[in-house]
């Protein structure tokens, strides 16, 4: 196989990686935002009929929390987490900003019911102990540490709420990529037993560009840029693949291009080579992604 020397340099932004494809955990995400939503519709004429007797808002260290308060906290968290995950599905590629925040405005919609009740059981054994007291005071400060034990408590659910949206996220990606990569290699198999060997050629880089990515996202890097200059580049950043694995991928793009722009084409010997060279990037790169989840 030829080899070709020069590297194009790429600037990188690296952060959190998102899908660039609809997946079926975005799916279900917003499904569920929506049903929610619904839910929240339905419900508002229910507590509208319950009356003051049983939605009399409570005061928690000064704070006077009234029902319908987290009523429209919900619904807007929820709102603005369908409008986020919108954007993200309209664009043609990611959008990792608005994918971002809609799970921050999903994790913190989640948040709200279980905070608003922790809330009014500590409202209420605040009072128990200034009864028992007699010490506004002793109440006071009461309430400052069980307040304390609240945020920190809602952060750690938060904290982990959102990281399993994250990690839902990648793993759905991950699934995704892997399919379409199996579906390229068969169809490269399938158009080399077929004689169409310049046909190899493009799926096989296209099977190793899917790899390339599935490798970046299990280990959440992200390039604005989509070329397999910029996924190499990042790829090589971040340790992901070896010198010998990113020397065959620029030879299976040198020859790509060559066949695309240049009008060269392939003999069968030659296409059996970019079918091993293929198996053997995806291999490197399947087994270097499993040492890093085991890890």
């Amino acid at each position: 196989m030829r080899r070709h020397g020069g590297n194009t340099h790429t600037d990188l932004h690296l952060e959190r990686i998102v899908p660039a494809i609809m997946t079926d955990f975005s799916r279900i995400k917003m499904g569920f935002v929506v049903a929610l939503l619904a839910a929240l519709f339905m419900l508002k004429p229910v507590i509208d009929s319950l009356g003051a007797q049983y939605t009399t808002p409570f005061v928690f260290l000064g704070l006077r929390v009234a029902v319908m308060n987290v009523y429209y906290l919900f619904s807007g968290l929820l709102g603005l987490a369908a409008y986020f995950y919108a954007m993200d599905m309209v664009g043609k590629r990611a959008n990792p900003l608005a994918q971002r925040m809609g799970n921050i405005m999903y994790a913190l919609a989640i948040l709200v019911p279980p905070f608003y009740l922790t809330m009014g059981l500590l409202a209420w054994l605040d009072s128990l102990i200034v009864e028992a007291t007699h010490s506004p005071l002793v109440g006071q400060i009461s309430a400052i540490i069980m307040a304390v034990f609240l945020v920190l408590g809602g952060g750690l659910f938060f904290a982990i709420v959102r990281r399993q949206l994250r990690d839902q996220d990648t793993d759905s990606t991950v699934e995704q990529l892997s399919g379409e990569q199996a579906k390229l290699v068969a169809k490269a198999n399938g158009l080399l037993e077929a004689g169409l060997y310049d046909l190899v050629l493009v799926e096989s880089f296209r099977a190793v560009e899917t790899a390339l990515k599935k490798r970046l996202v299990a280990n959440n890097v992200f390039t604005r840029k989509s070329s397999v200059s910029a996924l190499l580049n990042a790829a090589d950043k971040h340790k992901l693949i070896g010198k010998g694995e990113r020397d065959v991928v620029h030879d299976l793009r040198v020859m790509r291009n060559d066949v695309v722009h240049e009008s060269k084409h392939l003999n069968r010997d030659e296409a059996e080579k970019v079918i091993d060279a293929t198996r053997r990037v995806i291999t490197v790169l399947e087994k270097s992604s499993t040492s890093i989840a085991s890890e």
